[in-house]
């Protein structure tokens, strides 16, 4: 399938000098980044472009967290002498990996947080240890809660970790893991010739994907015990694991919404329609431009330290 050049790729080639190898035969609606919910399953945007644009987000995240991530995971077991900057970046690597699914695109309601979670706390036991892989494959599965919160609206009597940690079963074409592939391990190559990571972290984040890619399609068709997988008890009773897997859940959830506001080039779109002539004025018309849009308060933006710089 063909289609017009995602705005996340343009942003990619406009403001970072991107060249993502798969522009002349765009296959963005073989790996949307978002599928609305309307009766025809619409697709859009490119999840290949989603995913770096979230990475390099990390880039500028993880300038302002520095102290905090070292901190928060400097006590967790194995790290000493690891680059920190791994766990992050590999959970944004993967943080939705779950939309490569059938599922994803052709069932409605599809929980792909769920899958991408699963794949990361396998993926990643070989390179983080088991303790590391839960923590972040928590992180992944709380930067979408809110709408398992929704669900329970529905139904009081579950508790967050009942509907959370279910029962999963999906179904994967290989040909959508290659297109993926294809396309993003070009780009993450051009990260390090742009100096935005160093060629260990690249090579890392390669062998992640590679396994990652290997894990979604071993569990191709399988019914999964989303809970006893990711041992939710230790999530729910111990602090050494809510407490890290909820310092990166926030990473995750800045990075992810900054990401998707490219998608429809949200803040450029806003600062067009601001009158900076008037600066007596600047803080009300903003706030009547968020007003007027849906769920625009949830993007995340505003909780940025600045300076950034």
């Amino acid at each position: 399938m063909i289609m017009e050049t995602s705005n996340e790729c343009k942003i990619l080639m406009e403001n970072f000098r991107l060249k993502p190898p798969c522009i002349k035969e765009c296959q963005a609606k073989e790996i949307p980044s978002i599928v609305l919910p309307d009766d025809k399953f619409k697709v859009e945007g490119c999840l290949t472009a989603h995913t770096i644009l979230t990475l390099l987000e990390l880039q500028r995240l993880i300038q302002v967290f520095k102290k905090q991530t070292r901190r928060v995971l400097e006590n967790v077991s194995g790290l000493i002498g690891k680059d920190f900057w791994l766990i992050p970046a590999s959970i944004l690597l993967l943080h939705d990996v779950g939309k490569l699914t059938d599922d994803y695109i052709g069932r409605r309601g599809f929980k792909h947080w769920h899958v991408s979670a699963l794949t990361y706390a396998k993926a990643l036991k070989d390179f983080l240890g088991d303790k590391l892989a839960l923590i972040g494959s928590y992180a992944i599965l709380l930067h979408h809660e809110v709408m398992d919160w929704r669900r329970l609206e529905k139904t009081p009597h579950f508790t967050y970790l009942d509907e959370a940690f279910s029962l999963i079963y999906y179904t994967v074409s290989l040909n959508r893991l290659k297109i993926f592939k294809d396309s993003i391990s070009p780009i993450l190559k051009q990260l390090t010739d742009l100096k935005i990571i160093m060629d260990s972290q690249y090579t890392m984040l390669q062998q992640i994907l590679e396994r990652a890619l290997n894990v979604l399609a071993e569990n191709h068709g399988k019914s999964i015990d989303l809970g006893w997988e990711l041992e939710k008890y230790k999530f729910s009773k111990n602090v050494k694991y809510l407490v890290p897997s909820l310092f990166l859940y926030r990473i995750v959830y800045l990075a992810d919404n900054r990401a998707a506001s490219a998608r429809e080039r949200f803040w450029e779109s806003l600062i067009k329609n601001v009158n900076w002539d008037d600066s007596r004025k600047i803080a009300e018309q903003i706030l009547n431009i968020l007003s007027s849009q849906t769920f625009s308060y949830y993007m995340g933006l505003s909780a940025i330290p600045n300076p950034l710089d």
